[in-house]
């Protein structure tokens, strides 16, 4: 996809190798995650973005688990949140 890629990153306290994508947040998007943000409370744009933008079994890592777990809900996505 152009505006994207993706690398392979190992993390020794998880013991496990994960793919960190990174992707251009476009004008729908931002507008998503706004109505995200109205329809759960929070206040974190960049949390809202990164659910929108996870797919069904993407593990996230965040300090703020709360948050991620209200958003996805809201958003109907299926994400494992692992807090760090």
């Amino acid at each position: 996809m152009p505006g994207m890629f993706a690398m392979t990153m190992a993390f020794g306290f998880m013991n496990t190798a994960m793919t960190v994508v990174i992707d251009a947040v476009d004008q729908h998007t931002g507008r998503e995650a706004g109505v995200l943000l109205g329809r759960t409370g929070t206040g974190d744009p960049i949390d809202a973005t990164i659910v929108l933008l996870a797919e069904t079994g993407d593990r996230v890592l965040t300090s703020d688990s709360g948050d991620i777990t209200a958003l996805a809900a809201a958003a109907h996505r299926t994400v494992r949140v692992v807090t760090c």
